[in-house]
């Protein structure tokens, strides 16, 4: 990914968590007027060093919690874990051509252990037993993803990577975006535990539903995680194919 789509990424991602962080503050705390009126002040300094200096600050925290969101959507592979255990189910002529006279090479292993010991099923799970055992699949997962990824790129002669770069900004931007509603709830669920009651007036005394319009929208924003990553999967072996047909006799 080019640096500016990398900085349009993160901007987007960490202007949205700040809004919705916004949201929190204005609906749980008691925001006065005198109060708005002060934040505003403070940044009336839109010319000189000063206004330059706090305009970069702000940028950087942007982008910051931007990054930081992307960093922490690993929190989302359990449930990415069984689609991709579905993709290879369902292509199991290309696991045995990577797999068959590469058994030496670390990453096709990957590829291959994590399809035989993740256990099956194309839903979540919860039992602790299935939940420990696709735990110690993490770094299986994510390398044998790594594995499919290079071999594509290496093999197959693409003259232009834009649908191949569109699905995997796509997956990852959806995967940040469902990371700051997962905390977000995370924040109005123990704010509504610890007693705290919502301020503002649009918002009645009992958070029930706030708790429950916050809920759905969480569900929403993991579904489209997992479609963006069904349709990632979809061209990542499609492309695998590609390679196999491309590759030398």
């Amino acid at each position: 990914m080019d640096l500016n789509s990398r900085f349009t990424e993160y901007g987007l991602t960490g202007a949205f968590f700040s809004v919705l962080q916004l949201f929190i503050l204005f609906i749980f705390f008691d925001v006065t007027p005198n109060d708005i009126s002060t934040f505003e002040s403070s940044f009336k300094i839109s010319f000189g060093p000063l206004g330059t200096l706090a305009t970069i600050i702000g940028i950087i925290c942007i982008f910051f919690v931007g990054q930081l969101l992307h960093t922490l959507t690993v929190i989302l592979v359990p449930s990415e874990m069984p689609i991709f255990w579905k993709s290879l189910e369902n292509n199991q002529s290309v696991l045995r051509e990577l797999y068959s006279g590469n058994e030496k090479n670390y990453y096709a292993n990957c590829l291959y252990r994590f399809y035989t010991e993740y256990g099956g099923g194309n839903a979540l799970s919860f039992s602790p037993k299935k939940v420990w055992q696709r735990f110690k699949l993490f770094l299986p997962y994510l390398q044998a993803q790594d594995y499919l990824l290079a071999r594509v790129i290496s093999t197959v002669e693409l003259n232009d990577y834009t649908l191949l770069k569109d699905r995997l900004n796509n997956w990852q931007a959806t995967r940040a975006f469902s990371v700051a509603l997962i905390i977000t709830f995370l924040e109005i669920l123990y704010l509504t535990l610890s007693g705290n009651k919502p301020e503002a007036p649009v918002i009645t005394a009992d958070p029930t539903h706030l708790l429950m319009a916050t809920a759905l929208l969480l569900v929403v924003a993991i579904w489209v995680s997992r479609t963006a990553f069904r349709a990632w999967s979809r061209l990542l072996f499609a492309l695998v194919y590609a390679a196999d047909q491309n590759k030398p006799d």
